[in-house]
């Protein structure tokens, strides 16, 4: 229950390498309305030389609570992860960096030497930035404190696969994750506790224009500018500027894209119950239908991609869009 409660609070890490909407949350700062009554002036009864409404400046401000969304997600979240150990608790072999079980040896090894494996450990690699703890076995990014992971059945079951395909590395403990020494190269295995480490290092938040970058964008023909905001046509959605990898990264768009561009990717990824193996098999279709398209992209679409996932353009037109705004309120 303990790995089990650890593995959810890791939501947002697991956001920093394919879960994108949890991280532009943060970023913007989602909370839900203010309470009735939260820091409002409210009608008191008048004395001689007592104005109309009491001051509750000085009176300490109540917390917002978590958003309604973020609240949901993590609860989604904690109920998969119950769910994948269930799936794990049966498998014979497990990679666990692509949440996949297998009967026999010969399929894990095939799967390990196959195109989607080999996909996302090279992504996963290159998405690494300094500082970050890093669990080989799953090519998972860690929170500073690690434990909840390193006990999970995830990594437990993929750590003794490992084993048995004869792929461990010599001398690797892997009850230990690893540092990032620089961005995309992995150090040595961290061998104090993870309470000592935490104590070290604060955990490192990946920058958006890391992830935004290298994670694969489709159908962006789709997607229309009008003012400040954005329409996407086959998800019959509007989005602002602040939350276009949101909808752009999310599994929603991507779905919608399948489901009419390439039908049998969008019902091996509908057919799938547990979310976190939808999520990885989504991306590496995502990547192949970018790859598979990349001839055909518009000039109209390059120039949207860089705008939205360009440090240098999509930080330029943040600043843009909020002067304006400062400008029409002044106004």
């Amino acid at each position: 229950a303990e790995a089990t409660m650890a593995e959810a609070t890791m939501a947002e890490a697991e956001i920093a390498t394919e879960n994108v909407v949890m991280k532009e949350c943060e970023d913007l700062n989602v909370t839900t309305p203010m309470e009735e009554g939260d820091n409002i002036a409210e009608p008191v009864t008048m004395g001689e030389g007592e104005s109309k409404t009491e001051d509750k400046s000085k009176e300490p401000k109540k917390p917002f609570k978590k958003s309604k969304s973020k609240q949901r997600h993590l609860e989604l979240h904690k109920k998969d992860v119950e769910d994948m150990n269930a799936m794990v608790a049966e498998a014979n072999f497990l990679c666990g960096t692509c949440v996949l079980p297998f009967d026999t040896l010969e399929s894990f090894r095939e799967h390990r030497n196959g195109e989607e494996h080999q996909y996302h450990d090279k992504r996963r690699t290159e998405m690494l930035i300094a500082g970050q703890v890093f669990c080989k076995v799953c090519m998972h990014v860690l929170p500073a404190r690690w434990k909840g992971h390193i006990e999970s059945p995830r990594h437990t079951v993929a750590a003794t696969s490992l084993v048995a395909l004869g792929e461990a590395e010599e001398g690797v403990d892997y009850t230990k994750p690893f540092r990032v020494i620089e961005n995309g190269v992995i150090g040595d295995q961290i061998l104090v506790s993870e309470e000592e480490y935490a104590e070290e290092i604060e955990d490192i938040k990946i920058p958006r224009a890391v992830l935004h970058i290298l994670n694969p964008c489709i159908g962006l023909k789709y997607i229309k500018k009008s003012g400040y905001q954005y329409s996407c046509k086959i998800c019959n959605i509007i989005f602002t500027f602040k939350m276009r990898a949101w909808h752009v990264n999310g599994e929603k768009h991507r779905m919608n894209y399948m489901k009419d561009r390439y039908p049998a990717y969008y019902k091996e990824c509908k057919e799938l119950k547990i979310n976190m193996r939808r999520k990885v098999l989504l991306m590496f279709y995502a990547a192949k239908v970018e790859e598979k398209e990349k001839e055909q992209t518009t000039e109209e679409e390059k120039k949207l991609k860089a705008l939205f996932f360009d440090p240098e353009l999509f930080e330029a037109e943040d600043k843009r869009i909020d002067e304006e705004k400062k400008k029409k309120k002044k106004k």
